[in-house]
């Protein structure tokens, strides 16, 4: 799940139009939303362009230390979610910090770093038909370009019928819908470890991924051309 995870990072990052305009004076913010039937799973993926590591660095690295305390860790997580708001059916919901993962400084030096924060919000109600989420991103507005995207819902019970993003993808609308089976029990998310380890640059694991297609279709090309002879 982890290495699912980086790669849905970093595929999107590297896909989305924001991304390919993300400069190295700019806080790329990518938000991941998972709807389940009884609560709502986010995770930011966020990256500081290297021009931005300095000031960045400041407000994480409070003793100036050099490293990156747990402390130190939770506190700037925190102030993410102070600028996160979350509502269910236009009613606001509390969203508790339930994992985290920094890199270390010197990639978020050279504008490699992922931090990826995960968060979660318990829905009031599973009752089926249609339902409406709504949640924006105001962490750093000033420095930061934006990505929103809802995932497709583990649960066959529920379906995501409408995404509605505002220009700068800092806030998006969810509408979806639940299916009586929801409503008669089905489980809620996993939990997530409240600190996880530190994530390291995901492009070794996209070459990695790249050179293994690569091989398979080199073997695949080299069978049917002995088959040919």
């Amino acid at each position: 799940m982890r290495l699912a995870a980086w790669l849905a990072c970093a595929l999107a990052l590297a896909s989305a139009p924001a991304a390919r305009a993300h400069r190295l004076d700019e806080y790329l913010q990518a938000t991941f939303i998972a709807v389940a039937p009884t609560e709502v799973r986010l995770e930011l993926c966020l990256t500081p362009g290297a021009n931005l590591s300095t000031n960045l660095l400041s407000q994480l690295d409070t003793d100036h230390d050099g490293r990156l305390s747990p402390a130190e860790e939770l506190a700037y997580a925190e102030q993410v979610r102070r600028d996160l708001s979350l509502a269910a059916d236009h009613s606001p919901r509390e969203l508790s910090l339930t994992g985290r993962s920094f890199p270390p400084i010197a990639e978020l030096q050279a504008g490699l770093g992922i931090i990826r924060l995960n968060f979660r919000a318990p829905l009031a109600s599973v009752a089926p038909g249609v339902h409406e989420l709504a949640f924006t991103n105001r962490h750093l507005t000033n420095l930061s370009v934006y990505l929103v995207n809802a995932l497709v819902p583990e649960s066959p019970a529920i379906a995501i019928t409408q995404q509605t993003r505002d220009y700068l993808q800092n806030a998006i609308r969810l509408e979806y819908t639940v299916t009586t089976t929801a409503a008669a029990g089905l489980k809620a998310l996993p939990n997530i470890p409240p600190v996880v380890q530190p994530v390291r640059s995901p492009l070794p694991v996209l070459v990695a991924v790249g050179m293994a297609v690569f091989v398979a279709v080199a073997l695949q090309i080299r069978r049917r051309g002995g088959k040919s002879r």
